[in-house]
């Protein structure tokens, strides 16, 4: 372990060493040899996946299979959808959640 008693050292992930603050894709850290303990807002074994609405952005029902999550718990909506995870039918521009 290093001074600080956090670290393991020897230990790298996929090419980076644990303390290197690009591993795990900044996004999680480094426990073992080539395995990531992601942040809650990320995934995969280099926690490069961001999820959105704690649905990982690269399974079937992100955005409610409407949109593509690109960033954490941001939904870019499909024509005809809008809200945050892209919930709502749109039509003409206007979401079937507003008041008429």
């Amino acid at each position: 372990f290093s001074e600080d008693g956090c670290h393991s050292l020897g230990v790298s992930c996929f090419g980076l060493s644990n303390l290197d603050e690009e591993v795990c894709s900044t996004h999680g850290s480094c426990i073992e040899n080539d395995k990531c303990s992601c942040n809650a807002s990320y995934s995969g074994i280099d926690c490069s996946i961001p999820k959105c609405f704690d649905i990982p952005s690269i399974e079937n029902g992100v955005c409610n299979g409407h949109g593509v999550c690109r960033e954490v718990n941001t939904c870019t909506c499909f024509a005809g959808f809008s809200g945050d995870s892209c919930q709502d039918v749109s039509c003409f521009g206007i979401s079937s959640t507003d008041p008429l």
